[in-house]
C-alpha cells in the first residue's frame, strides 16, 4: 500500500512540477543580451568552426569569462535547430527534466522518499525558482551542482576512496565555471570534508591535494586562454572583485530584500522590513543548533554543521561585496535550505502542521504562483515573430536600416533574428528606417510587448 502511494505522489509532484515549467514554456523564455551571447558563441563553433576557450562573461561586459563548458552543453540543441535560438527552449526542458529525475533519485538516496517528496513540494512553490528554471543561462547548473555535491560527499563518508574526491574536486570545479557563486558549496566541501577528517581522527593530505589538482584541471581552456591574452581573465577577475573605489562604509543591509525574495514565497508573515529579515535570518541560527543537537546520524548532523558555517558567512561576503546582489546569487542557498527546513519539521513530528504549511503558503501565494505560466511579452516568440514579420514584409531590392526605440537593454536579442534570417541592412543613413519600438505605438504592427513601424515604401 506504501508502495502504491509513494508511486502516485511521485507521478502527482512530477505533473505539477512539469505543468509550472513546461506549460506555455515558448512563449515564456526570454532572449536578452545573456541569451544572444551564447547563440553568437555557438554559431561560431558550428559555423565557422572556431572552437572557445572562454564561456559567459560573468555579471556584465565588466566582468570575468567563465569556462566554455555551457557553450559546449549547447551545441547539440542548436545543431538540431540549425542555429535557430529555440535550441534554448530544447536545452530548458531536457535540463529540467534531468533535474528532477536526478535530484529526486539523489536526494531519495541520501535521506528517503519523503525528504525527496517535500523538497519538490517547496521547489514548485517558489516562483522566483521556477523563474530562473526557465530562464537558459549558465546560474540554473546551480542548484543540479550543490544536489549532486551533496551526493558525492556522502559516499566519501561510505567508501573514502581517492576516486571520489577526484571526482568531488572535477564537478567543484566544472559547477563553479558555470557560476561564480558556487565558491559556497566550495566552502561547504571543505568545511564537510574537515570535519569528517576530525570525526575519524585521520587528514590524508593526498586526498585535498588530488581534489584541488582535479578541480584545477577543469580551468585549463580558460588557463590556455590567458596564457594567450596577456592573463587578461585573471586581470578581468582581480578588477572586478578589488579594483573598484574603496568605499568609505559598507550597506549592511543591501543583500538582505534580495535574500528575502528567494524566501518570501516560503514565508506565511510578509518581511515589510530589514529587521523582520534579520530576525528570520538568525531565528534560523537557532533552528541549526537544534537540529544539530538532536541529530545522531553522522551525515546529517557534518551536513547541518556545513551548511550552518556557509549560512554565518554568506551575509560577510555580500557586505563586502557593497553592491546588490541579483537573486539568483542566492540559488546556491536553496537546495540545502529546504533541507534543512525539511529536517526541522521531521525532526519536531509534526509532519500534518508541516502539510498544513505548505497549504497555506500555496493559497497566499496562488496568484503569483500561477503568473509564471505567463507569456514574455518582450521575449524570444515575440521577437521571432517580429522579425520574421519584417523578413516577409520587406522587398529584397529595398534599401533599409532598423532602429530601436525600447527602454535601455530591451534592443538586445534582434541582432542575432536578423542575422538568422538573412535580413540586409544598408548601413546607409539616408535610407528609410525600419523602427522596432516597445511599448507599440499607435498603428504599428504588434507581437506581444514589441511593435514594428514599416515605411510604405518598403512593403511588398
Amino acid at each position: 500500500m506504501e508502495r502504491k502511494l509513494k508511486i502516485i505522489l511521485f507521478i502527482l509532484i512530477f505533473f505539477i512540477f512539469s505543468l509550472v515549467h513546461f506549460y506555455n514554456i515558448e512563449k515564456r523564455v526570454g532572449f536578452g543580451w545573456d541569451q544572444e551571447s551564447y547563440s553568437y558563441q555557438v554559431k561560431n563553433i558550428l559555423k565557422d568552426h572556431k572552437l572557445t576557450l572562454i564561456g559567459p562573461r560573468s555579471a556584465d561586459i565588466k566582468g570575468f569569462f567563465l569556462g566554455p563548458y555551457f557553450i559546449y552543453i549547447l551545441i547539440p540543441f542548436y545543431f538540431f535547430t540549425n542555429l535557430h535560438p529555440s535550441a534554448l527552449i530544447l536545452f530548458l526542458i531536457f535540463f529540467n527534466l534531468f533535474f528532477f529525475f536526478i535530484s529526486f533519485y539523489l536526494i531519495k538516496k541520501m535521506f528517503d522518499f519523503w525528504m525527496a517528496f517535500y523538497f519538490f513540494i517547496l521547489w514548485i512553490l517558489n516562483k522566483q525558482i521556477i523563474a530562473y528554471d526557465i530562464t537558459p543561462w549558465n546560474p540554473i547548473f546551480i542548484p543540479l551542482g550543490a544536489v549532486i555535491n551533496l551526493y558525492f560527499l556522502k559516499k566519501i563518508i561510505g567508501k573514502n576512496s581517492t576516486i571520489l574526491w577526484i571526482i568531488l574536486g572535477i564537478l567543484s570545479g566544472l559547477f563553479i565555471n558555470m557560476h561564480f557563486s558556487f565558491i559556497f558549496i566550495i566552502i561547504f566541501n571543505l568545511f564537510f570534508l574537515f570535519l569528517l577528517d576530525l570525526k575519524q581522527k585521520k587528514i590524508n593530505i593526498k586526498n585535498y591535494f588530488l581534489f584541488f589538482l582535479s578541480f584545477l584541471i577543469t580551468f585549463l581552456p580558460l588557463i590556455i586562454f590567458d596564457l594567450r591574452h596577456n592573463f587578461l581573465n585573471i586581470k578581468l577577475f582581480i578588477n572586478f572583485f578589488f579594483g573598484k573605489e574603496k568605499t568609505q562604509s559598507y550597506n549592511l543591509f543591501l543583500w538582505m530584500p534580495v535574500f528575502y525574495n528567494m524566501i518570501k514565497n516560503l514565508t506565511i508573515v510578509n518581511f515589510d522590513n530589514n529587521l523582520k529579515i534579520l530576525f528570520f535570518y538568525l531565528s534560523f541560527i537557532l533552528i541549526f543548533f537544534y537540529l544539530i543537537k538532536k541529530e545522531k546520524e553522522n551525515f546529517t548532523k557534518i551536513f547541518l554543521k556545513s551548511f550552518l558555517l556557509i549560512w554565518l558567512i554568506f551575509p560577510i561576503f555580500f557586505i563586502l561585496y557593497n553592491k546588490r546582489p541579483s537573486e539568483y546569487y542566492f540559488l546556491f542557498l536553496m537546495p540545502y535550505f529546504y533541507i534543512t527546513i525539511i529536517l526541522f519539521f521531521n525532526k519536531i513530528q509534526i509532519k500534518k502542521i508541516f502539510f498544513l504549511y505548505l497549504l497555506i503558503i500555496f493559497f497566499i501565494n496562488k496568484n503569483q504562483l500561477f503568473s509564471v505560466i505567463n507569456d514574455d511579452l518582450n521575449g524570444l516568440y515575440y521577437k521571432d515573430k517580429a522579425i520574421k514579420y519584417i523578413k516577409k514584409t520587406i522587398k529584397d531590392s529595398k534599401k533599409f536600416n532598423i532602429s530601436y526605440k525600447v527602454p535601455i537593454g530591451e534592443n538586445n536579442g534582434y541582432q542575432y533574428l536578423i542575422e538568422y534570417y538573412d535580413i540586409k541592412q544598408s548601413g546607409n543613413f539616408n535610407d528609410s528606417l525600419i523602427e522596432i519600438v516597445s511599448p507599440p505605438e499607435t498603428n504599428n504592427i504588434k507581437f506581444g510587448a514589441i511593435g514594428i513601424k514599416i515605411p510604405t515604401e518598403l512593403k511588398n
